[in-house]
């Protein structure tokens, strides 16, 4: 029974593996010849080896969003995953999966493989070298040793020099990385232990080692292919453009991803499938083995596509450098993902949804899982359909709307996190025909280091704030303590009185408060206290301030126009304390010219202690 729908989960990993993105062409183009309805999610994630753990553990994450009992088939692309992280996060998932999984560029037991033939494109290679170009000297500049294809590459070289009767002490593999710096630093050793004499050739893993190898021969005065042939593998384009143009070995990516529909169809259906199928890649000789192009770029045409590539990128830097500016400038993520909705992409895809824990907008509420967003906790931050943006009311309708009506569609899903603390994730889903998602990928790494730093700006401020009132209030009464008053409320009195504004300050102390203490306990103490201080700072303008100047003694001071507004001041909260059965003595004095806030506030004293001589004579002032 032929298959008519079919959804796809595709797993991958590593920032450079969007030559899928003609894969996924080749697969669309497939399921429409085969009058398929197809739907892939492509969960994404960015890590790598080469990255932090703990970044890694974030990035990661993006997997536990995977329900494998939507799915109809998972297609693997993580052979740039360290192997523990793949025992770890992809094979426990599988295990939950009763579908058909198909592994690409890679081999794990009980599953079945996709893939380039590495090994007959290396032997062609190499053959090319020895029989046509005569070469009879080797070197191998390989990829990391962990990875599948590298491993095979290095494996098919290794055989091809027993079968010419070389041996591989003189012509040696060098490990490396699939990177630029690999090429170079390997270059670097080769002319080192050779004394300067090159081998016959140096075959490389993948272009851009080629890239470097190149690079660094030529700073030593080394020119290809004069003094040593060299050739790479991939062909992502580096290689045409480079000079001169480099020898590799192509496949036809848009055919590839043909084929993984027909193979991800035949295990659906259930039909017998080769452990491994193989797709056979395509020699490109050219000048750095010796040849003559195929063909020949046209450097003129290149310049200009150059120019006008450098005017594009130009032009999305200079909006991603003023979003960047905007962002770095705010205080809160309700301004943040305002911001962020100006995002021109956003305007280009079907339909995304930005998905966060909603401790995001409140630091330090609660802790983030280092697993998923818990649903409970998820909102959504943005959401644009057909570049309109919608409010959302249940993000579980989204994700339903965005999962709906998939024929010809598919989604990206992405992890966003502060290291290992997952915050939310990206959903992008977009038309077959208008896969524009490396645009956003450039960029999320920017809003995620955007948004980290907004987080712990605010958290800090908000534990700074939390010191500072611990420092500067008192913890009984909650107003301001004496050392506030002397770092903060002497100097903003001194600014008032610069400005020629008068002042009216209080000193305020309890009647009879150690009788009180004595004979009522602390606790009846503490609370008049609290309602003194309370009803202090109640009734206070609010150009005004106030604190706990002693144990029972309070001062106040604010900017006055006529000085009965002081006496009211203090009459009112005479008054209020006396309805709650609490007697105050308060005592008023002003600012003066060349007067300290202190000499002023020991005026005030002065007066309160007359106010409290007529209450009770001078042996009843009691504290």
């Amino acid at each position: 029974m032929s298959v008519e729908t079919l959804n796809i989960a595709l797993l991958t990993e590593g920032w450079t593996r969007f030559s899928l993105m003609s894969s996924l062409k080749g697969m669309f183009a497939r399921a429409k010849e085969r009058g398929l309805d197809l739907f892939v999610t492509q969960f994404c994630s960015f890590g790598e080896a080469a990255r932090e753990d703990v970044f890694n553990q974030g990035e990661y994450s993006v997997y536990n969003l995977l329900d494998v009992t939507y799915f109809d088939a998972i297609i693997l692309d993580v052979s740039d995953m360290p192997n523990s992280e793949i025992d770890a996060r992809i094979f426990p998932l599988l295990r939950k999966a009763n579908i058909p999984v198909l592994a690409l560029d890679s081999k794990f037991p009980g599953i079945h493989s996709f893939g380039q033939n590495n090994k007959k494109s290396i032997e062609e290679m190499m053959e090319h070298l020895y029989n046509e170009h005569k070469v009879r000297s080797f070197a191998f500049f390989g990829g990391p040793s962990a990875n599948y294809e590298a491993t095979a590459r290095a494996r098919a070289y290794a055989d091809s020099l027993v079968r010419f009767g070389l041996n591989q002490i003189d012509n040696p593999i060098y490990a490396g990385n699939f990177e630029y710096d690999s090429g170079y630093r390997n270059m670097e050793k080769l002319i080192k232990e050779r004394g300067g004499e090159l081998p016959g050739a140096i075959v490389c893993a993948n272009d851009r080692i080629a890239v470097g190898a190149l690079e660094c021969a030529k700073e030593n005065g080394y020119h290809c292919p004069k003094d040593f042939l060299i050739t790479g593998f991939d062909n992502y384009g580096q290689a045409e453009r480079y000079s001169p143009q480099i020898t590799t070995v192509g496949i036809d990516r848009l055919e590839a991803g043909k084929k993984m529909i027909d193979v991800v169809c035949d295990l659906v259906e259930g039909k017998d499938v080769p452990q491994f199928t193989y797709i056979d890649g395509k020699m490109i000789f050219r000048e750095s083995c010796g040849c003559e192009s195929e063909v020949t770029l046209d450097y003129r045409k290149y310049a200009m596509n150059s120019v006008l590539t450098d005017f594009k990128n130009d032009y999305k830097v200079n909006r991603m450098t003023a979003l960047m500016a905007d962002l770095s400038v705010l205080n809160n993520f309700e301004g943040y993902f305002k911001a962020l909705s100006e995002y021109p992409y956003f305007k280009k895809v079907e339909s995304f949804l930005v998905s966060v824990d909603k401790g995001l907008f409140h630091p330090g509420s609660s802790n983030f899982s280092s697993k998923r967003v818990p649903v409970e906790r998820e909102v959504a931050a943005l959401y644009f359909k057909d570049g309109v943006q919608y409010p959302v009311d249940s993000i579980k309708e989204v994700k339903k709307r965005m999962t709906k009506d998939c024929k010809n569609k598919v989604a990206f899903v992405s992890a966003l996190h502060f290291g290992k603390d997952v915050i939310g994730y990206v959903i992008c889903r977009e038309n077959a025909d208008n896969i524009v998602l490396p645009d956003f990928i450039d960029a999320r790494s920017r809003f995620i280091f955007q948004a980290e730093s907004l987080y712990r700006t605010i958290k800090f401020s908000d534990l700074s704030k939390t010191l500072s009132e611990l420092y500067n209030n008192d913890q009984l009464t909650g107003i301001h303590n004496r050392i506030f008053f002397d770092e903060e409320m002497v100097p903003a009195f001194d600014r008032l009185v610069k400005k020629k504004k008068r002042c009216a300050v209080f000193f305020i102390d309890a009647d009879n408060f150690k009788n009180i203490n004595d004979t009522y306990g602390h606790n009846r103490g503490d609370l008049i206290l609290k309602t003194i201080a309370k009803t202090i700072d109640k009734n206070l303008p609010d150009n005004g301030d106030t604190c706990r100047f002693g144990g029972d003694e309070f001062v106040a001071y604010f900017p006055v126009v006529d000085d009965d507004e002081a006496y009211a001041y203090a009459k009112k909260v005479e008054k209020a304390l006396l309805e709650k059965d609490i007697s105050v003595s308060i005592g008023v004095a002003f600012s003066e010219n060349g007067t300290s806030l202190s000499e002023i506030v020991n005026n005030a004293d002065k007066e309160m202690y007359k106010i409290k001589f007529k209450k009770y004579g001078d042996r009843r002032r009691n504290k």
